[in-house]
């Protein structure tokens, strides 16, 4: 693995545990969808359980994407998990 990406689960470990990396499907970095609206767009997708879409973030967002990070693990995929067992 690329020492970058090592160096970030570490870090993530700080924040969570039990993060189940050997699930991960696709890692995005720098890639951010621009939307054709003013807000961004933060949801499950509604026919893909467990798909959560995190779109539109651009600066200022860009400042608030550790914040939203938190909130979306708190209230989103955490309790996705959490449904899982």
């Amino acid at each position: 693995q690329d020492e970058a990406i090592k160096d970030m689960k570490v870090k993530m470990n700080h924040l969570l545990s039990n993060i189940p990396y050997e699930k991960e499907v696709e890692r995005f970095v720098g890639f951010r969808p621009r939307v054709n609206q003013d807000d961004f767009i933060i949801q499950e997708h509604p026919h893909v359980p467990n798909f959560f879409t995190l779109a539109g973030i651009e600066s200022p967002g860009i400042a608030s994407a550790p914040a939203i990070a938190k909130d979306v693990t708190t209230t989103m995929i955490l309790p996705a998990l959490a449904n899982r067992r």
